[in-house]
């Protein structure tokens, strides 16, 4: 796979339009992982908001399944926050997380949390192949 850049915006909290770019950052892991990120600034803190997903189509046992054993608690001393994101299409969660002025440790951890999700999402996706009966009843 060849590496791509992500670019992060700052988005305005009020209007919800997007005003500057702060970077540019390579990417290695899948980039369709990523529905979309940008930084919020709130009380003097840039926040990073990354939407993780998980590309492709899912019958609605699975997109249960996916949720329910997606371990999010993994990343708690990572990230300030994450959680389920309701009004996507496919299985995402919201990650944020202080935003880091130095482009190549900003780098390192859109790498790291890209490589969590890798990994369980692949846990995940093998686990679930056995439950379609439990979430069809």
């Amino acid at each position: 796979m060849e590496d791509l850049s992500v670019v992060i915006m700052e988005k305005d909290s009020e209007t919800g339009f997007l005003s500057k770019e702060l970077g540019s950052y390579n990417v290695v892991w899948d980039i369709n992982m990523i529905d979309r990120i940008f930084v919020i600034s709130e009380n003097d803190k840039k926040a990073v908001n990354l939407f993780i997903t998980i590309p492709g189509d899912f019958e609605d046992w699975e997109f249960n399944a996916i949720l329910d054993n997606y371990n999010i608690e993994q990343y708690s001393e990572k990230v300030l926050t994450m959680e389920e994101d309701e009004d996507s299409y496919n299985p995402t969660w919201i990650i944020k997380f202080d935003f880091i002025e130095d482009g190549s440790r900003m780098e390192e951890k859109l790498n790291e949390l890209l490589e969590m999700h890798d990994t369980e999402v692949k846990r995940v996706l093998n686990d679930i192949k056995s439950m379609e009966e439990d979430y069809k009843n």
